[in-house]
């Protein structure tokens, strides 16, 4: 890279919706974050925008707020694809190699697109595609096996589909925000990429991220994607059944959620927290120690479905760095003793955002973790590109082309995005 570089990240998550903006430097791997915009979400259900001009109306404030921080006009954005229409699934892809010859990056590519090619059903489509693991004739278990040489070669491929219209209406909404989608990305690898670190994602790691309506359940080994499923169920859900059991409003019950669910029961068990009841001009009190089993419940029942999605794949036996809890509801009181719990003793901490130099209290909040790995995502695509781009010869041409697709114009130097910007779910997305 020349100069820095200005990459936009819009995650339109079930409550919230976040825009960042950071500055990519040549050689650092360190990003300055220098706008983010978080409003409350529009339009999302499960995860998923249903009503496109709703959304819109959410990015586009969002987009104000970072754009006015950042001082710059954003124009093109890698996005996030999330929500329950996501399915994960293992294929294997088969290669021969005649003579025994040795294996190239170029191979590792064609097992790739072997995944991009499977049938899927109508309205749905292939949006991310990863290797776990090779196999090179006897060999198994290999992170990468280029330059072996070899007769067959194998790779595990975790492949996620997901709706096509569910992705057509987060593009529509992008356009109403008056910004162009140049990627789309899946939630869970911009919150591995943003809050894990790559010994991490090399070793093996587990991330659960609760947002509001659903749970991202995600496993990194070998620097892959491994497993990306997602639980119907968030923190809204807890916050319903506190309301439901109380006879209080849904805000009410998210108040209650986050000051008085003690699991621990480190404060007096019948110590009393106090409420307002709906349509009655009196309040209510509850124990916090039946507040606690009723939050608890519904916390229970999540983690036991993530930790369930991971056990069936065997990734928690192939989580050696253990687990990782992120998105809003992580900050839950208690969350990471009952995780830990629940997983079996397994090493839990609570997501922290990584790679960030300048404007990190910008992004400390969970619900802008997302964001953040979206725009890490595209400045580090941006770096690949323009490495492939120097070693054919043809740096300035491809550079310029990836300063108008992934880069931000500042006022004083308006870049305007090519017309063909817009892509859809490809092999290094989400």
């Amino acid at each position: 890279m020349l100069n820095s570089e200005l990459v936009v990240g819009v995650d339109v998550g079930s409550t919230t919706t976040c825009v960042a903006i950071v500055e990519v430097f040549p050689g650092r791997d360190l990003v300055d974050v220098v706008g983010v915009g978080l409003v409350p979400s529009e339009g999302v259900v499960g995860g998923v925008i249903e009503d496109p001009v709703a959304a819109a109306r959410a990015i586009r404030e969002a987009a104000n707020a970072a754009e006015t921080m950042a001082d710059v006009d954003a124009q093109t954005a890698v996005v996030s694809l999330g929500g329950e229409h996501l399915a994960s699934q293992t294929e294997i892809g088969m290669l021969d190699l005649p003579g025994g010859r040795a294996v190239v990056q170029e191979h590792l590519d064609a097992l790739r697109a072997q995944g991009q090619e499977i049938s899927t059903p109508s309205g749905r489509e292939v949006v991310h595609v990863d290797a776990c693991e090779y196999t090179l004739d006897a060999r198994r278990g290999l992170a990468s096996p280029i330059g072996a040489n070899g007769s067959h070669l194998e790779a595990q491929l975790n492949i996620v589909t997901g709706s096509v219209s569910a992705r057509s209406r987060t593009e529509e909404a992008m356009t109403r925000a008056g910004l162009t989608v140049h990627q789309f990305a899946l939630r869970g690898l911009a919150l591995g990429v943003a809050c894990l670190s790559e010994e991490e994602r090399q070793l093996g790691v587990s991330l659960v991220s609760i947002g509001g309506d659903t749970a991202h359940v995600s496993h990194f080994r070998h620097g892959s994607l491994c497993l990306h499923s997602v639980v119907p169920l968030g923190g809204s859900a807890i916050s319903r059944d506190v309301a439901a059991c109380l006879s209080t409003s849904v805000n009410e019950g998210e108040r209650l959620k986050l000051y008085y669910w003690d699991p621990e029961f480190r404060r007096e068990p019948m110590a009393e927290a106090v409420y307002e009841i709906v349509g009655q001009d009196r309040v209510g009190s509850v124990t916090v120690e039946l507040l606690s089993q009723i939050i608890g419940a519904r916390v229970e029942e999540i983690l036991e479905m993530a930790r369930d999605r991971l056990m069936v794949r065997g990734c928690l036996a192939a989580s050696p760095c253990g687990l990782v809890l992120a998105g809003g509801s992580s900050s839950i009181p208690g969350l990471v003793d009952m995780a830990r719990r629940i997983f079996g003793g397994m090493p839990t901490k609570t997501a922290e955002p990584r790679r960030v130099g300048n404007g990190l209290e910008l992004v400390r909040d969970p619900s802008a973790h997302v964001a953040l790995g979206l725009a890490l995502l595209g400045g580090d695509w941006m770096k690949a590109e323009v490495t492939r781009a120097e070693s054919m010869g043809l740096f300035e041409r491809i550079w310029l082309w990836l300063k108008d697709a992934l880069g931000l114009g500042r006022r004083h130097d308006p870049v305007v995005p090519p017309a063909t910007s817009v892509a859809g779910p490809a092999e290094e997305q989400e």
